[in-house]
């Protein structure tokens, strides 16, 4: 349970006190009332059980002020409401939708428009083709080489592969060699021996991080789908020749 979310459960159990203790006669009051009380003896629930009187959360919040006497108390939780809701609503509108595919795509066409791409994406992290098939759309402005690969061994095969012919003939400068990997494969991506042979650099998450940390903090967003992308720079190539040459042997 984050932060945003206690406070705003904790108004809204109180402001439910308030109401029946003031307004009890109101239908709203009591036929809410009656809802969660029969909903709290039921074996199996969900949170999607109270959409039905979810929309009602504001008209008890603001009826139950009028019983608050003291102004500045009153002010107070106006003001609290206002900034715990307006900024995840004014970050949501801000935020680009889902995983932040758009917003890495725009990335990559903005900053690498000179070179040929080779995109190597993890399960649904490519910012083009969501759904790991390549289809021509109108997000991929480059119409870049894309691998997908399912995880590391085979990131190191398709790379392998890509760049035993690149290596011998010396064109590993005319390409810009990208990964995309979502925040649940990190972990293992950041770990395997790949990573410590071409040490990527981290270029951007799908997401501007200022952002990450408000949606993380009121758990508005599974985070492990975030996407991250890395680069492997040219120089990192260099020297590898034998490695490309045994990796590209054991798959033959």
């Amino acid at each position: 349970m984050k932060k945003p979310f206690i406070i705003i459960g904790a108004l809204i159990l109180l402001s439910m006190i308030l109401n029946s203790y003031f307004s009890f006669k109101e239908p709203i009051v009591w036929s809410v009332i009656f809802f969660l009380f029969f909903h709290s003896i039921i074996p199996h629930k969900e949170s999607r059980f109270l959409i039905p009187i979810a929309f009602l959360a504001p008209w008890f919040l603001f009826n139950a002020l009028k019983f608050l006497k003291n102004v500045k108390i009153k002010t107070a939780t106006l003001i609290v409401l206002s900034v715990v809701n307006l900024v995840p609503l004014t970050v949501v509108s801000l935020k680009s939708a889902g995983p932040g595919y758009v917003y890495l795509g725009k990335h990559i066409n903005e900053n690498y428009s000179e070179k040929e791409i080779v995109i190597y994406s993890f399960p649904y992290s490519n910012p083009y083709y969501h759904w790991d098939v390549k289809v021509k759309n109108h997000y991929d402005l480059r119409d870049s080489e894309v691998h997908f690969v399912k995880d590391v061994y085979q990131l190191d095969k398709a790379f392998a592969k890509v760049n035993f012919e690149r290596t011998l003939d010396g064109d590993t400068m005319n390409v810009i060699q990208l990964i995309t990997v979502r925040d649940r494969e990190l972990k293992d991506f950041k770990n395997s021996d790949f990573y410590d042979i071409t040490q990527p650099k981290y270029i951007s998450a799908s997401h501007p991080d200022w952002i990450l940390k408000v949606l993380k903090w009121y758990n508005g967003f599974h985070y492990f789908e975030v996407v991250h992308l890395f680069e492997i720079s040219a120089d990192a190539l260099d020297g590898e020749e034998e490695y490309y040459r045994q990796k590209q042997m054991s798959q033959d």
